[in-house]
């Protein structure tokens, strides 16, 4: 028999829907756009009704391109943006738009937990999202049934359960039991009868409601299998990052870039992430989180080209190509939503500096792609601060890892070889893996990452480059402190 696991991706752009079998091959996806909106600097929402829509309409495009084969679909596993809350009643139906993961709102609520429980929460968690609820819309907050995240919804709209990823390094968890801890929530003031099942990676939430297999045209019974806490971190597992010492990096509108390690790791400093793997928890990592990567590049090239979506992206790569590394010492900070790490700041503020009469928009495109890859390296040096070794190799999915010239740069700017796989959307085939130990297809997560994850190609650094991007790189990483101040007053 042939088993096809077919994958569910809610990103923070839209959904996608894949379908592989057990050797790792893409047979089909499929991807259905969703917007995002921000009506403050910092406030960044969806209407998380259409998570739903567009699941429905991926899954349907899907099964239209193997109709004779959908009978083999032997299961559903969901992964997508985490951290972003969506708040039901009873009914489960929705109360406001999703607060999502960009949204920086709960700086307040974040400094308050940490003073109440001597934990630090980014205000992009859904935590201090949910005192900020609280604090500032309190009959919403009165009418919570439960407080899910975006999957936790799809999760109930497949098997009716209200479920959510369960977080290891979360401590409003009693670990030993799987538990909430209820003395931690009431001391916030958070009525832990809203919080909803957990369910650890792997998992089966439920099965699929009759009502939906009919629907949709699936076969009766299909589990619903959880992906993981992070979409990145069953990413990762679609990049073959299973052992200790392997990183990789998933970039698309955001990047989360890891290093799987053995023993606990943190930096004193909370610039960058080090927790449990999100998949394997015996293994630890350390993460550094960029808001919008990707996402600068898709707001640059909607802005300053002409054209359809694919013309003004094609275009703004071949400027790029024409201006030789480091852009005629033009600099870009890429932190337009914010940033994650290493600042944790809710200033939506980027910037060009160092603009004169000799730049065009050909520099601006490179300088773009730089500024991305300048942060890569920032994050390099931290992991190496807290005792992280430089890896010798990192494996790159995601959409950014379409475009050949960025991953070239990336690879010279932090001086590392970059391994990118057959399959860039490392979501769909890290789900794929996933189930297939779940359903005992294969005997563990390298069993089946040695079978499913194929190197494509490989992207060797150039010396040429080096001393170009060394005196850009020590320039580039004294910009955001010593902006940031006058950000603030603006």
């Amino acid at each position: 028999m042939t088993y096809l696991f077919l994958t569910l991706d809610l990103g923070t752009r839209g959904c996608k829907c894949g379908v592989i079998n057990e050797k790792g091959e893409l047979i089909t996806n499929s991807f259905f756009k969703y917007p995002v909106f921000s009506p403050r600097p910092g406030w960044i929402e969806q209407d998380p009704t259409l998570y739903w829509v567009a699941v429905k309409e991926t899954v349907r495009d899907c099964l239209k391109q193997i109709k004779e084969k959908r009978d083999n679909i032997v299961s559903i596993t969901v992964t997508g943006q985490d951290q972003t809350l969506v708040v039901v009643n009873k009914n489960g139906k929705t109360l406001r738009n999703a607060m999502i993961w960009m949204d920086n709102r709960s700086h307040k609520e974040s400094n308050y937990i940490k003073k109440a429980l001597g934990v630090f929460f980014p205000p992009t968690f859904n935590l201090p999202k949910l005192l900020w609820l609280r604090n500032n819309e309190p009959k919403t907050f009165s009418k919570i049934y439960k407080a899910l995240s975006c999957k936790g919804y799809v999760y109930y709209k497949l098997t009716g359960r209200f479920a959510v990823d369960f977080h290891f390094e979360d401590l409003l968890y009693i670990l030993e039991k799987r538990e909430w801890d209820s003395e931690k929530l009431s001391i916030l003031g958070i009525p832990s009868d809203i919080m909803p099942e957990l369910f650890v990676s792997g998992e089966i939430v439920g099965y699929i409601l009759p009502e939906v297999a009919r629907e949709l045209n699936l076969p009766k019974n299909i589990p619903i299998i959880a992906g993981g806490p992070y979409d990145t971190d069953v990413g990762k597992i679609g990049l073959g990052l299973v052992k200790p010492g392997d990183a990789g990096i998933i970039g698309g509108t955001s990047a989360s870039y890891s290093i799987l390690v053995e023993r606990r790791v943190k930096d004193p400093k909370n610039r960058v992430l080090g927790k449990p793997n999100g998949i394997n928890h015996k293994l630890w990592e350390v993460e550094a989180i960029m808001s919008t990567a990707g996402g600068a590049f898709e707001w640059f090239v909607n802005n300053f080209f002409l054209g359809s979506e694919e013309e003004r992206y094609n275009a703004a790569i071949k400027e790029a190509h024409e201006v030789s590394a480091g852009s005629n010492n033009l600099l870009f900070l890429p932190h337009l939503s914010g940033e994650r790490s290493p600042y944790w700041s809710d200033v939506p503020k980027g910037a060009f500096i160092g603009i004169t009469l000799s730049h065009n928009r050909k520099h601006f495109s490179r300088a773009v792609l730089e500024g991305i890859a300048f942060m890569f390296r920032l994050y390099t040096e931290i992991f190496e601060e807290i005792g992280i070794d430089k890896p010798k190799i990192i494996k790159f999915g995601g959409g950014m890892a379409k475009n050949t010239l960025w991953l070239h740069i990336i690879s010279d700017v932090l001086d590392t070889t970059l391994q990118v796989p057959m399959i860039i959307t490392a979501e769909l085939i890290g789900g794929a893996i996933i189930a297939s130990v779940t359903l005992n297809v294969y005997k563990d997560l390298l069993a089946a990452t040695e079978n499913m994850v194929k190197i494509k190609e490989e992207i060797i650094p150039s010396t040429n480059n080096k001393q170009t991007y060394d005196k850009s790189y020590k320039t580039f990483k004294k910009l955001y402190p010593a902006l940031e101040p006058i950000f603030l007053t603006m």
